[in-house]
């Protein structure tokens, strides 16, 4: 069995499941099978390194930024910048400590997504 991590990823991105021997295994296997070290390395730094701030005036279809702010692994700065400078933005922020959408308080997440979508969303655009 491999040894645990010196950093618990998933305490820190997850804190709500991070207890569920389940739902870490899951986590592990997923996590393994995404990709390997290097490449993971590779896309981690891309990630951290891509600055996209130049273009961002470029992008002119609506666009929903959604951001958990008691979560430690995001800078709710992040989304506002991205709100301010995205011609077309509606920021959403909630009250949620855990990063993956799919955890948490799902269901505001998608009543926020569903009512941009009305909003915004024709037969041609979505």
């Amino acid at each position: 069995m491999p040894a645990r991590p010196v950093v618990d990823v998933l305490s820190w991105i997850a804190p709500s499941v991070a207890g569920d021997a389940r739902f870490r295994t899951w986590w592990d296997a997923v996590g393994r099978r995404g990709a390997s070290p290097r490449t993971a390395e590779l896309f981690h730094r891309l990630v951290i390194q891509a600055d996209v701030r130049d273009v961002l005036h470029r992008v002119t279809t609506p666009v929903l930024v959604l951001s958990r702010l008691e979560c430690a692994s995001y800078d709710p700065g992040h989304g506002r910048y991205l709100a301010e400078h995205l011609p077309e933005a509606s920021l959403a922020e909630h009250a949620d400590p855990d990063g993956p959408w799919f955890l948490g308080d799902v269901h505001r997440i998608l009543e926020q997504f569903e009512s941009f979508t009305s909003r915004h969303c024709t037969a041609t655009l979505c």
